[in-house]
Order: structure tokens, then C-alpha cells, then sequence
């Protein structure tokens, strides 16, 4: 598990992977009324998004590998982008 914290938000992150198939289930905390998660490739591509549920819950499903972030998305507030991470 990893977790990223900013002053308002912590961002837990799980990956499983199933051959070349990955899937990154996490959780926003406190979690906001709503939000985009996008997962992120070193070359600024987009390889998966999620809404986040009512309790700060998504999934994101790729099958990409290789250095990724997190950029999450939230109405009225700065957007949040974690380290860079290897999946």
C-alpha cells in the first residue's frame, strides 16, 4: 500500500496485477463530494480515469507499466498531483 498526503488530502493506493493486466484500487480521505482520479504516464498521457465514490473510493484499470502518477481532480480546490511511482 502507499500513501500520499497533502495539508487537506491522503491519497491510499493499492495495485494488483493479473499478468500484464493492473488494477489500482484506492481511496481519497476526507473524501470529497466529488472527484476525478487519473492515472498518468511519464509522457503526460492519460492512461486511466475513475470518479470517485461517496466514501473517497476508485478503481482504475490499465494495463500500462513503467513510472505513473496520480493527478486527482476536485471541484473548487487545486488539483493534487502525488510523486511519481513505479507499477
Amino acid at each position: 500500500m502507499l500513501t500520499f498526503r497533502t495539508d487537506d488530502l491522503a491519497v491510499d493506493v493499492e495495485i494488483q496485477a493479473d499478468g500484464d493486466a493492473r488494477t489500482l484500487l484506492g481511496q481519497l480521505s476526507p473524501p470529497p463530494a466529488a472527484a476525478t482520479v487519473e492515472l498518468q504516464s511519464t509522457g503526460g498521457s492519460v492512461v486511466a480515469t475513475a470518479e470517485s465514490d461517496e466514501l473517497g473510493r476508485f478503481r482504475l484499470a490499465f494495463d500500462a507499466d513503467g513510472h505513473v502518477r496520480l493527478r486527482v481532480l476536485r471541484e473548487g480546490a487545486a488539483p493534487v498531483e502525488t510523486s511519481w511511482f513505479t507499477v
